[in-house]
Protein backbone atom coordinates (compact mmCIF):
# COMPACT_ATOMS: atom_id res chain seq x y z
CA UNK A 1 0.00 0.00 0.00
CA UNK A 2 1.46 3.16 -0.70
CA UNK A 3 1.05 5.83 1.53
CA UNK A 4 -0.94 8.96 1.68
CA UNK A 5 0.64 12.07 0.45
CA UNK A 6 1.36 14.84 3.32
CA UNK A 7 -1.21 17.56 2.58
CA UNK A 8 0.83 20.34 3.75
CA UNK A 9 4.52 19.76 2.76
CA UNK A 10 6.09 19.72 -0.55
CA UNK A 11 6.32 16.97 -2.66
CA UNK A 12 9.98 16.92 -3.21
CA UNK A 13 10.36 17.32 0.13
CA UNK A 14 8.57 14.51 1.45
CA UNK A 15 10.68 12.43 -1.13
CA UNK A 16 13.75 13.36 0.68
CA UNK A 17 12.57 12.40 4.15
CA UNK A 18 12.18 9.10 2.33
CA UNK A 19 15.38 8.84 0.58
CA UNK A 20 17.19 9.64 3.95
CA UNK A 21 15.30 6.98 5.70
CA UNK A 22 13.29 9.82 8.20
CA UNK A 23 10.32 8.47 6.90
CA UNK A 24 10.14 4.73 7.36
CA UNK A 25 6.68 3.72 5.17
CA UNK A 26 6.57 1.28 8.75
CA UNK A 27 3.85 1.44 11.54
CA UNK A 28 4.53 0.56 15.36
CA UNK A 29 2.87 -2.57 15.26
CA UNK A 30 5.29 -4.08 12.92
CA UNK A 31 8.47 -2.37 14.66
CA UNK A 32 6.53 -4.10 18.02
CA UNK A 33 5.83 -7.48 16.08
CA UNK A 34 9.42 -7.91 14.73
CA UNK A 35 11.21 -7.33 18.47
CA UNK A 36 8.07 -10.08 20.30
CA UNK A 37 9.39 -12.34 17.45
CA UNK A 38 13.40 -11.32 18.32
CA UNK A 39 13.15 -10.98 21.72
CA UNK A 40 9.76 -12.53 23.58
CA UNK A 41 10.76 -12.75 27.10
CA UNK A 42 12.77 -9.17 26.96
CA UNK A 43 10.48 -7.48 29.44
CA UNK A 44 8.28 -4.30 28.42
CA UNK A 45 7.28 -3.48 31.31
CA UNK A 46 8.26 -3.62 34.80
CA UNK A 47 6.75 -2.75 38.06
CA UNK A 48 3.22 -4.15 39.76
CA UNK A 49 2.05 -5.29 36.48
CA UNK A 50 5.11 -7.06 34.11
CA UNK A 51 4.81 -7.68 30.81
CA UNK A 52 7.04 -9.19 28.25
CA UNK A 53 7.45 -8.19 24.50
CA UNK A 54 5.73 -11.34 23.38
CA UNK A 55 2.88 -10.74 25.41
CA UNK A 56 2.01 -7.74 25.01
CA UNK A 57 2.10 -7.73 21.58
CA UNK A 58 0.10 -10.69 21.69
CA UNK A 59 -2.94 -9.39 23.41
CA UNK A 60 -2.37 -5.92 20.90
CA UNK A 61 -3.32 -8.43 17.89
CA UNK A 62 -6.06 -10.25 20.06
CA UNK A 63 -7.59 -6.84 20.66
CA UNK A 64 -7.02 -6.05 17.12
CA UNK A 65 -8.80 -9.13 15.93
CA UNK A 66 -11.76 -8.30 18.47
CA UNK A 67 -12.12 -4.70 16.93
CA UNK A 68 -11.92 -6.39 13.47
CA UNK A 69 -14.72 -8.46 14.48
CA UNK A 70 -16.78 -5.41 15.12
CA UNK A 71 -16.70 -3.78 11.93
CA UNK A 72 -13.53 -1.75 13.05
CA UNK A 73 -10.93 -0.84 10.56
CA UNK A 74 -9.02 2.48 8.46
CA UNK A 75 -10.91 5.28 9.03
CA UNK A 76 -12.40 4.37 11.95
CA UNK A 77 -11.63 6.24 15.10
CA UNK A 78 -10.79 4.21 18.78
CA UNK A 79 -10.87 7.27 21.39
CA UNK A 80 -8.86 6.42 24.57
CA UNK A 81 -8.75 7.77 28.16
CA UNK A 82 -6.11 6.05 29.74
CA UNK A 83 -3.72 5.79 31.96
CA UNK A 84 0.05 4.53 30.94
CA UNK A 85 0.98 0.74 31.41
CA UNK A 86 1.17 -2.29 29.28
CA UNK A 87 -3.00 -2.10 28.44
CA UNK A 88 -2.58 1.29 26.86
CA UNK A 89 0.39 0.11 24.72
CA UNK A 90 -1.79 -2.84 23.53
CA UNK A 91 -4.42 -0.21 22.29
CA UNK A 92 -2.25 1.54 20.71
CA UNK A 93 -0.30 -1.35 18.53
CA UNK A 94 -4.22 -2.76 18.03
CA UNK A 95 -4.91 0.50 16.64
CA UNK A 96 -1.97 0.41 14.61
CA UNK A 97 -2.34 -3.17 13.48
CA UNK A 98 -5.63 -2.71 11.52
CA UNK A 99 -4.50 0.77 10.65
CA UNK A 100 -7.65 2.71 12.54
CA UNK A 101 -6.93 6.04 14.35
CA UNK A 102 -6.24 6.72 17.73
CA UNK A 103 -7.52 9.81 19.74
CA UNK A 104 -6.25 9.50 23.30
CA UNK A 105 -6.88 11.32 26.29
CA UNK A 106 -5.25 11.65 29.72
CA UNK A 107 -6.91 10.25 32.44
CA UNK A 108 -7.27 13.72 33.99
CA UNK A 109 -9.42 14.75 30.97
CA UNK A 110 -13.24 15.58 31.29
CA UNK A 111 -16.16 14.16 30.39
CA UNK A 112 -17.21 16.47 28.20
CA UNK A 113 -13.41 16.52 26.71
CA UNK A 114 -14.49 13.14 25.82
CA UNK A 115 -18.09 13.96 24.22
CA UNK A 116 -16.07 16.71 22.81
CA UNK A 117 -13.79 13.96 20.51
CA UNK A 118 -16.65 11.79 20.05
CA UNK A 119 -18.52 14.30 18.46
CA UNK A 120 -15.45 15.27 16.75
CA UNK A 121 -14.03 11.57 15.13
CA UNK A 122 -17.63 9.99 14.93
CA UNK A 123 -15.57 7.27 17.08
CA UNK A 124 -16.89 3.64 16.92
CA UNK A 125 -14.84 2.47 20.24
CA UNK A 126 -14.37 4.05 23.38
CA UNK A 127 -11.69 2.19 25.57
CA UNK A 128 -11.74 3.74 28.98
CA UNK A 129 -9.35 3.60 32.17
CA UNK A 130 -11.52 2.12 35.14
CA UNK A 131 -9.40 5.14 36.98
CA UNK A 132 -11.46 7.77 35.03
CA UNK A 133 -14.18 6.14 35.46
CA UNK A 134 -14.42 5.92 39.16
CA UNK A 135 -13.67 10.06 39.68
CA UNK A 136 -16.57 11.13 41.22
CA UNK A 137 -17.15 13.60 38.19
CA UNK A 138 -17.60 10.62 35.89
CA UNK A 139 -19.99 8.92 37.44
CA UNK A 140 -22.40 7.27 34.97
CA UNK A 141 -20.86 8.08 31.88
CA UNK A 142 -20.23 4.77 30.55
CA UNK A 143 -24.19 4.52 31.37
CA UNK A 144 -25.00 7.72 28.99
CA UNK A 145 -22.79 7.23 26.20
CA UNK A 146 -25.32 5.51 24.83
CA UNK A 147 -27.67 8.03 23.96
CA UNK A 148 -24.82 11.05 24.25
CA UNK A 149 -22.38 9.11 21.25
CA UNK A 150 -25.03 7.50 18.85
CA UNK A 151 -22.02 6.58 16.43
CA UNK A 152 -20.28 4.61 19.56
CA UNK A 153 -20.38 0.77 18.86
CA UNK A 154 -17.97 -0.56 21.43
CA UNK A 155 -17.19 0.34 24.72
CA UNK A 156 -14.68 -1.22 26.73
CA UNK A 157 -12.14 -1.29 30.26
CA UNK A 158 -9.01 -0.90 31.12
CA UNK A 159 -7.98 -0.60 34.95
CA UNK A 160 -11.34 -2.52 35.34
CA UNK A 161 -10.38 -3.16 38.97
CA UNK A 162 -10.86 0.46 39.65
CA UNK A 163 -14.10 0.41 38.69
CA UNK A 164 -15.68 -2.60 40.20
CA UNK A 165 -19.44 -1.24 39.25
CA UNK A 166 -18.66 -1.18 35.41
CA UNK A 167 -16.51 -4.13 35.62
CA UNK A 168 -19.42 -6.47 35.51
CA UNK A 169 -21.63 -4.86 32.61
CA UNK A 170 -18.16 -3.78 30.10
CA UNK A 171 -16.06 -6.07 29.11
CA UNK A 172 -11.95 -5.45 30.03
CA UNK A 173 -9.37 -5.76 27.27
CA UNK A 174 -8.27 -8.82 28.22
CA UNK A 175 -11.77 -10.26 28.22
CA UNK A 176 -12.70 -8.86 25.34
CA UNK A 177 -9.64 -10.99 23.44
CA UNK A 178 -10.37 -14.19 24.42
CA UNK A 179 -11.45 -16.27 21.87
CA UNK A 180 -9.57 -14.74 19.43
CA UNK A 181 -6.67 -15.78 17.85
CA UNK A 182 -3.94 -12.71 16.74
CA UNK A 183 -4.83 -10.91 13.92
CA UNK A 184 -2.49 -10.88 10.81
CA UNK A 185 -0.14 -7.45 11.21
CA UNK A 186 -1.29 -5.32 8.08
CA UNK A 187 0.09 -3.56 5.90
CA UNK A 188 -1.31 -0.04 6.13
CA UNK A 189 -1.41 3.75 5.11
CA UNK A 190 1.61 5.25 6.85
CA UNK A 191 0.47 8.24 5.84
CA UNK A 192 -3.23 8.81 6.55
CA UNK A 193 -4.15 9.98 10.14
CA UNK A 194 -2.96 8.26 12.87
CA UNK A 195 -2.82 10.15 15.93
CA UNK A 196 -5.53 12.49 16.96
CA UNK A 197 -3.41 14.98 20.14
CA UNK A 198 -5.94 17.56 21.47
CA UNK A 199 -4.71 20.47 22.27
CA UNK A 200 -4.61 24.23 23.13
CA UNK A 201 -8.27 24.58 25.20
CA UNK A 202 -8.00 25.27 28.37
CA UNK A 203 -12.15 24.84 28.42
CA UNK A 204 -12.08 21.40 25.85
CA UNK A 205 -10.08 19.77 23.20
CA UNK A 206 -10.73 23.14 20.93
CA UNK A 207 -7.98 21.67 18.46
CA UNK A 208 -7.42 18.61 17.59
CA UNK A 209 -3.77 17.71 15.95
CA UNK A 210 -4.07 14.90 13.74
CA UNK A 211 -0.38 12.94 12.52
CA UNK A 212 0.55 10.23 10.35
CA UNK A 213 2.07 7.19 11.99
CA UNK A 214 4.96 8.20 9.97
CA UNK A 215 5.17 11.15 12.05
CA UNK A 216 5.11 9.71 15.27
CA UNK A 217 7.64 6.60 14.14
CA UNK A 218 10.25 9.35 12.89
CA UNK A 219 10.02 11.34 16.21
CA UNK A 220 10.28 8.67 18.23
CA UNK A 221 13.14 7.13 16.46
CA UNK A 222 15.36 10.55 16.61
CA UNK A 223 14.39 10.80 19.93
CA UNK A 224 15.70 7.66 21.07
CA UNK A 225 18.58 7.76 18.92
CA UNK A 226 19.88 10.86 20.21
CA UNK A 227 19.31 10.08 24.12
CA UNK A 228 20.92 6.29 23.33
CA UNK A 229 18.30 4.33 24.45
CA UNK A 230 18.78 0.18 24.41
CA UNK A 231 17.31 -2.81 25.63
CA UNK A 232 19.69 -2.17 28.49
CA UNK A 233 17.46 1.08 29.56
CA UNK A 234 14.78 0.99 31.59
CA UNK A 235 12.16 4.26 30.89
CA UNK A 236 10.28 5.83 33.83
CA UNK A 237 7.16 7.02 32.55
CA UNK A 238 5.56 9.72 33.91
CA UNK A 239 3.85 11.71 30.81
CA UNK A 240 0.32 11.26 30.98
CA UNK A 241 -1.22 8.85 27.96
CA UNK A 242 -2.57 11.48 25.53
CA UNK A 243 0.47 14.06 25.15
CA UNK A 244 3.28 13.58 23.10
CA UNK A 245 5.16 12.88 26.07
CA UNK A 246 3.03 9.64 27.02
CA UNK A 247 2.09 8.65 23.33
CA UNK A 248 5.29 8.99 21.27
CA UNK A 249 8.09 9.32 23.44
CA UNK A 250 7.85 6.74 26.53
CA UNK A 251 5.69 4.57 24.22
CA UNK A 252 6.73 3.84 21.05
CA UNK A 253 10.35 5.09 21.90
CA UNK A 254 11.28 2.38 23.82
CA UNK A 255 9.79 0.14 21.96
CA UNK A 256 11.97 1.06 18.98
CA UNK A 257 14.98 0.71 21.08
CA UNK A 258 13.41 -2.75 23.08
CA UNK A 259 13.84 -0.94 25.85
CA UNK A 260 11.99 -1.52 29.24
CA UNK A 261 9.05 0.78 30.70
CA UNK A 262 8.24 1.56 34.34
CA UNK A 263 4.70 3.52 34.55
CA UNK A 264 4.11 6.05 36.89
CA UNK A 265 0.63 6.17 37.12
CA UNK A 266 0.59 9.05 39.60
CA UNK A 267 3.25 11.10 40.01
CA UNK A 268 4.44 11.56 43.99
CA UNK A 269 8.47 12.41 44.11
CA UNK A 270 9.20 9.83 47.25
CA UNK A 271 7.17 7.40 46.30
CA UNK A 272 8.94 7.40 42.89
CA UNK A 273 11.81 7.51 43.89
CA UNK A 274 11.39 4.07 45.91
CA UNK A 275 9.86 2.62 43.13
CA UNK A 276 13.04 3.79 40.24
CA UNK A 277 15.65 2.38 42.69
CA UNK A 278 13.86 -0.93 43.36
CA UNK A 279 13.50 -1.40 39.07
CA UNK A 280 16.83 0.53 38.00
CA UNK A 281 15.35 3.23 36.13
CA UNK A 282 18.32 3.86 34.15
CA UNK A 283 16.15 7.08 31.57
CA UNK A 284 13.08 9.78 32.04
CA UNK A 285 11.32 12.09 30.27
CA UNK A 286 10.31 14.87 32.59
CA UNK A 287 8.90 18.90 33.07
CA UNK A 288 10.84 21.36 35.20
CA UNK A 289 7.94 20.62 37.49
CA UNK A 290 8.94 17.17 38.38
CA UNK A 291 12.95 18.55 38.50
CA UNK A 292 11.33 21.04 41.02
CA UNK A 293 10.06 18.21 43.02
CA UNK A 294 13.07 16.10 43.06
CA UNK A 295 15.30 18.97 44.34
CA UNK A 296 13.27 19.45 47.48
CA UNK A 297 13.80 15.36 48.84
CA UNK A 298 16.12 14.85 51.52
CA UNK A 299 19.72 14.05 51.48
CA UNK A 300 19.09 10.22 52.61
CA UNK A 301 16.76 9.77 49.40
CA UNK A 302 19.11 11.41 46.60
CA UNK A 303 20.89 7.92 46.30
CA UNK A 304 17.89 6.70 45.47
CA UNK A 305 18.09 7.72 41.73
CA UNK A 306 21.57 6.56 41.13
CA UNK A 307 20.73 4.33 38.75
CA UNK A 308 19.87 7.04 36.61
CA UNK A 309 22.02 7.80 33.91
CA UNK A 310 20.32 10.75 32.38
CA UNK A 311 16.53 12.51 31.71
CA UNK A 312 15.23 14.71 29.12
CA UNK A 313 13.28 17.42 30.23
CA UNK A 314 11.56 20.54 29.29
CA UNK A 315 10.22 23.79 30.43
CA UNK A 316 12.29 24.70 33.79
CA UNK A 317 14.94 27.67 34.38
CA UNK A 318 18.99 26.97 33.87
CA UNK A 319 19.11 27.33 37.35
CA UNK A 320 17.00 24.60 38.32
CA UNK A 321 18.32 21.92 35.85
CA UNK A 322 21.86 22.71 36.79
CA UNK A 323 21.06 22.38 40.74
CA UNK A 324 19.93 19.11 39.31
CA UNK A 325 22.93 17.93 37.83
CA UNK A 326 24.76 18.70 40.98
CA UNK A 327 22.93 16.80 43.33
CA UNK A 328 21.89 14.10 41.52
CA UNK A 329 25.22 13.29 39.11
CA UNK A 330 22.93 12.21 36.06
CA UNK A 331 23.15 14.36 32.78
CA UNK A 332 20.07 16.27 31.41
CA UNK A 333 19.16 16.70 27.92
CA UNK A 334 16.89 19.89 27.64
CA UNK A 335 13.98 19.22 24.61
CA UNK A 336 11.62 21.55 23.11
CA UNK A 337 8.84 20.70 20.73
CA UNK A 338 4.98 21.55 19.94
CA UNK A 339 2.04 19.35 19.80
CA UNK A 340 1.93 20.26 16.01
CA UNK A 341 5.56 19.72 15.18
CA UNK A 342 6.32 17.11 18.32
CA UNK A 343 9.66 16.89 20.08
CA UNK A 344 11.61 17.67 17.37
CA UNK A 345 14.68 19.38 19.37
CA UNK A 346 16.89 17.85 21.75
CA UNK A 347 19.99 18.11 23.16
CA UNK A 348 23.12 16.30 22.53
CA UNK A 349 24.68 14.21 25.26
CA UNK A 350 27.95 16.04 24.08
CA UNK A 351 26.74 19.67 23.61
CA UNK A 352 29.04 21.79 25.65
CA UNK A 353 28.13 22.42 29.26
CA UNK A 354 27.35 26.43 29.08
CA UNK A 355 25.21 25.33 25.66
CA UNK A 356 23.49 22.71 27.87
CA UNK A 357 22.37 24.28 29.99
CA UNK A 358 21.19 27.60 28.58
CA UNK A 359 19.93 25.99 25.36
CA UNK A 360 16.32 23.96 24.32
CA UNK A 361 18.05 21.49 21.83
CA UNK A 362 19.16 20.81 18.69
CA UNK A 363 16.82 19.82 16.03
CA UNK A 364 16.31 16.46 15.02
CA UNK A 365 17.78 15.14 10.96
CA UNK A 366 15.68 16.56 8.35
CA UNK A 367 13.88 19.74 10.78
CA UNK A 368 14.13 22.74 9.07
CA UNK A 369 13.55 26.28 11.41
CA UNK A 370 13.91 30.09 11.74
CA UNK A 371 13.60 33.10 13.39
CA UNK A 372 10.78 35.75 11.37
CA UNK A 373 12.84 38.74 10.86
CA UNK A 374 16.14 37.32 11.48
CA UNK A 375 16.90 38.68 14.37
CA UNK A 376 17.96 37.32 17.13
CA UNK A 377 14.56 36.64 18.53
CA UNK A 378 11.31 36.19 17.23
CA UNK A 379 8.57 33.97 16.18
CA UNK A 380 9.59 30.44 15.19
CA UNK A 381 8.74 28.46 12.04
CA UNK A 382 9.63 25.04 11.48
CA UNK A 383 8.99 22.10 9.31
CA UNK A 384 9.84 18.37 9.30
CA UNK A 385 8.99 14.70 8.93
CA UNK A 386 6.91 15.33 12.48
CA UNK A 387 4.63 18.12 10.88
CA UNK A 388 1.17 17.14 11.60
CA UNK A 389 -1.36 16.74 8.56
CA UNK A 390 -3.37 19.53 10.02
CA UNK A 391 -5.94 19.94 12.40
CA UNK A 392 -9.08 17.77 12.73
CA UNK A 393 -12.20 19.81 10.74
CA UNK A 394 -10.79 23.23 10.94
CA UNK A 395 -8.70 23.86 7.22
CA UNK A 396 -9.35 27.50 8.37
CA UNK A 397 -7.15 27.58 11.08
CA UNK A 398 -4.67 24.53 9.31
CA UNK A 399 -4.39 27.89 6.89
CA UNK A 400 -3.79 30.12 9.43
CA UNK A 401 -1.16 28.03 11.41
CA UNK A 402 1.11 26.64 8.19
CA UNK A 403 2.52 28.40 5.31
CA UNK A 404 2.07 27.48 1.40
CA UNK A 405 5.83 25.73 1.62
CA UNK A 406 5.15 23.86 4.81
CA UNK A 407 6.10 25.54 7.83
CA UNK A 408 4.75 25.86 11.06
CA UNK A 409 3.90 28.87 12.80
CA UNK A 410 4.23 28.07 16.17
CA UNK A 411 3.78 31.47 18.08
CA UNK A 412 6.93 30.96 20.40
CA UNK A 413 9.36 33.20 20.50
CA UNK A 414 12.60 31.31 20.02
CA UNK A 415 16.15 32.40 19.11
CA UNK A 416 18.66 30.14 17.43
CA UNK A 417 22.23 30.80 17.52
CA UNK A 418 25.03 29.80 15.23
CA UNK A 419 25.31 26.28 15.77
CA UNK A 420 21.19 25.65 15.28
CA UNK A 421 20.61 25.48 19.16
CA UNK A 422 17.34 27.08 19.79
CA UNK A 423 16.04 28.68 23.14
CA UNK A 424 12.41 29.24 23.76
CA UNK A 425 11.84 32.63 25.17
CA UNK A 426 8.11 33.42 25.50
CA UNK A 427 4.80 33.28 23.60
CA UNK A 428 3.85 35.86 21.27
CA UNK A 429 0.13 35.23 22.06
CA UNK A 430 -0.57 35.68 26.48
CA UNK A 431 -0.13 32.68 27.11
CA UNK A 432 0.43 31.22 31.17
CA UNK A 433 2.39 27.81 31.29
CA UNK A 434 1.71 26.16 34.38
CA UNK A 435 3.86 22.98 34.52
CA UNK A 436 3.91 22.22 31.33
CA UNK A 437 0.32 23.13 30.74
CA UNK A 438 -0.47 26.04 28.47
CA UNK A 439 -3.65 28.11 29.66
CA UNK A 440 -4.94 30.72 27.52
CA UNK A 441 -6.41 33.63 30.15
CA UNK A 442 -8.69 35.38 27.73
CA UNK A 443 -10.58 32.14 27.59
CA UNK A 444 -10.81 32.15 31.29
CA UNK A 445 -11.79 35.55 31.33
CA UNK A 446 -15.11 35.09 29.18
CA UNK A 447 -15.98 32.80 31.64
CA UNK A 448 -15.43 34.53 35.06
CA UNK A 449 -16.38 37.93 33.98
CA UNK A 450 -20.07 35.99 33.99
CA UNK A 451 -19.78 35.56 37.83
CA UNK A 452 -22.68 37.82 39.08
CA UNK A 453 -20.03 39.30 41.79
CA UNK A 454 -17.79 40.21 39.39
CA UNK A 455 -17.62 43.38 37.39
CA UNK A 456 -14.09 43.17 36.04
CA UNK A 457 -11.24 40.68 35.81
CA UNK A 458 -7.76 39.75 34.15
CA UNK A 459 -6.08 36.86 34.77
CA UNK A 460 -2.50 36.90 34.70
CA UNK A 461 0.80 34.45 34.91
CA UNK A 462 2.98 34.96 37.58
CA UNK A 463 6.44 33.23 38.45
CA UNK A 464 6.12 30.40 40.77
CA UNK A 465 8.62 28.59 42.26
CA UNK A 466 7.43 24.61 41.15
CA UNK A 467 4.89 25.30 38.06
CA UNK A 468 6.77 27.79 36.71
CA UNK A 469 3.84 29.70 36.27
CA UNK A 470 0.66 30.41 38.31
CA UNK A 471 -2.75 31.65 37.06
CA UNK A 472 -3.70 34.64 39.44
CA UNK A 473 -7.45 35.98 39.01
CA UNK A 474 -7.54 39.75 39.70
CA UNK A 475 -11.17 40.91 40.30
CA UNK A 476 -13.17 44.18 40.67
CA UNK A 477 -15.75 43.04 42.44
CA UNK A 478 -19.39 44.38 42.12
CA UNK A 479 -20.33 46.38 45.11
CA UNK A 480 -21.09 45.24 48.63
CA UNK A 481 -19.44 41.68 47.02
CA UNK A 482 -16.59 39.62 48.01
CA UNK A 483 -15.97 36.99 45.71
CA UNK A 484 -13.86 34.08 46.77
CA UNK A 485 -11.35 31.72 44.70
CA UNK A 486 -14.22 28.89 45.33
CA UNK A 487 -16.29 30.98 43.75
CA UNK A 488 -14.29 31.69 40.44
CA UNK A 489 -12.97 27.59 40.48
CA UNK A 490 -16.52 26.54 41.08
CA UNK A 491 -18.50 28.75 37.73
CA UNK A 492 -15.33 26.99 35.91
CA UNK A 493 -15.63 23.14 37.82
CA UNK A 494 -19.65 23.79 36.11
CA UNK A 495 -18.17 24.54 32.19
CA UNK A 496 -16.08 21.70 32.76
CA UNK A 497 -12.79 23.44 32.74
CA UNK A 498 -9.82 21.07 33.92
CA UNK A 499 -8.85 22.08 37.35
CA UNK A 500 -5.17 22.14 36.22
CA UNK A 501 -6.73 25.48 34.49
CA UNK A 502 -8.11 27.32 37.36
CA UNK A 503 -6.77 30.20 38.85
CA UNK A 504 -4.72 29.75 41.88
CA UNK A 505 -5.16 32.75 43.62
CA UNK A 506 -7.33 35.42 43.79
CA UNK A 507 -6.42 39.48 44.40
CA UNK A 508 -9.30 42.33 44.87
CA UNK A 509 -8.75 45.57 43.06
CA UNK A 510 -10.69 48.94 42.75
CA UNK A 511 -9.71 49.24 39.36
CA UNK A 512 -7.43 47.53 36.92
CA UNK A 513 -4.91 49.02 35.03
CA UNK A 514 -6.04 49.94 31.64
CA UNK A 515 -3.86 50.90 28.26
CA UNK A 516 -4.96 53.91 26.37
CA UNK A 517 -6.39 51.74 24.14
CA UNK A 518 -9.31 50.92 26.92
CA UNK A 519 -7.76 47.55 27.40
CA UNK A 520 -5.85 45.54 30.03
CA UNK A 521 -2.63 46.64 31.07
CA UNK A 522 -1.24 43.13 32.06
CA UNK A 523 2.68 44.50 33.08
CA UNK A 524 0.90 46.85 34.98
CA UNK A 525 -1.41 44.30 36.70
CA UNK A 526 1.57 42.08 37.26
CA UNK A 527 3.44 44.79 38.87
CA UNK A 528 0.70 45.71 41.37
CA UNK A 529 1.11 41.94 41.97
CA UNK A 530 4.60 41.97 42.77
CA UNK A 531 3.99 45.24 44.90
CA UNK A 532 0.97 43.60 46.73
CA UNK A 533 2.43 39.98 47.38
CA UNK A 534 6.55 39.86 46.89
CA UNK A 535 6.84 36.55 48.31
CA UNK A 536 4.48 34.70 45.90
CA UNK A 537 2.03 33.63 48.89
CA UNK A 538 -1.29 32.17 47.65
CA UNK A 539 -4.45 34.85 48.91
CA UNK A 540 -8.06 33.37 48.74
Amino acid sequence: MSPSAHPLLPPELQASYRDAGLWQDTSLMRIFAERARTSPDAPLYVGDAPRTYAEVATMARRFAAFLLDRGVGPGDTVVAPLVSGWEATAVVAAASCIGATLAPLPSRATRSQLLGLLEATGAAVVVISGRVLAKRDWKGTAEDLEKDAPGLRTLVLTDAAHAPDQASELPDVASACAGYEPAEVRHTDTGAPFLLLSTGGTTGPSKVVMHSENAAVYAATQYAERCGLSPSDVVLSTGPFGHASGTIFTLFAPIIAGASVLPATRWEVRETSRAISRHGVTWCLMSGTHIYDMLQLDDDQVPLWSSVRGLSAGSGSDERYAAAERRFGFRIRRMYGLTECVGHAVMPEDAPGDVRMARDGLPFDGVECFVEGGGDAGEYLVRGPSLMLGYLRRPDLTAETVTPDGYLRTGDIVSIDRSGFVRYVGRVKDVIRRGGINIDPLELERLLVQHPDVTDITVVGVPHPRLGEQAVAVVVPREGSEPTLADLTGLLAEHDVPRQSHPERIVLVAELPKTEFGKHNKPAVKQLLAGLDPHGEVNG
